[in-house]
């Protein structure tokens, strides 16, 4: 029992020892930016004149504050604005005006991986490498990957989605329902029932979908 008690001490000791600041990242002169799960940051900074940008800078750092890249984005030039919609590391995906940027950073330049205009694809979260897109006006949803290209099928959804499981599933609402659907590299619908959506556990994957005084619980 007192082995027992001292192991619980010192583990706790040792995560208390862990637990703080890890850096401190100074975004005072950036336009936009993001955080990726991992702590890393991709932050844009620009100038414009007459609405229009006149030089454009895009930097990572990483989780302890250290700015790793520091690079101009020319193709920013004469964009309304640069605004970092989702990153992962050194990869970020950009909007300007009505176009997405896919790009990858590094010390010597910015790679575009690929393009899409906002009648396309219109971001909503990522799932791993595969990004959600939502067309809000026809409440279409398509899985697309980092080239920007489509995958699989667009499908039909109640609402606009809101992502579970750092986006390997999303919910939707619409007309007193709730769909539930898995996100891989095509949209598989699990759940479709009456009712709200409410979180249970979503590491779990257990939700309920209240109807009334009727409560399902669903595992999704």
């Amino acid at each position: 029992m007192k082995q027992t008690a001292m192991l619980l001490a010192v583990c706790t000791i040792v995560f208390q020892l862990h637990a703080g600041v890890l850096g401190t990242v100074n975004l005072t002169d950036y336009d936009s930016f993001k955080h990726d799960t991992k702590g890393n940051t991709v932050a844009s900074m620009y100038t414009r004149e007459n609405q229009q940008i006149t030089s454009c800078t895009l930097s990572m750092f990483d989780k302890t504050g250290t700015k790793k890249i520091d690079v101009t984005f020319p193709e920013a030039v004469g964009k309304p604005n640069c605004i970092v919609r989702a990153c992962d590391g050194t990869w970020a995906l950009l909007q300007m005006g009505d176009t997405y940027y896919s790009v990858v950073l590094s010390t010597s330049g910015v790679t575009i991986l690929g393009t899409a205009a906002n009648t396309v694809f219109q971001f909503r979260f990522m799932a791993g490498k595969l990004l959600l897109s939502y067309i809000g006006n026809t409440d279409s949803c398509q899985v697309f990957d980092r080239r920007l290209s489509s995958v699989g099928a667009p499908v039909t959804v109640l609402g606009a989605p809101h992502s579970l499981n750092q986006g390997k599933y999303f919910y939707c609402e619409g007309n007193d329902r709730t769909q539930i659907w898995a996100v891989k590299n095509e949209l598989i619908k699990l759940i479709d029932e009456t009712g709200e959506f409410a979180e249970i556990y979503e590491p779990g994957r257990l939700c309920c979908i209240q109807d009334d005084d009727l409560h399902k619980i669903c595992k999704y």
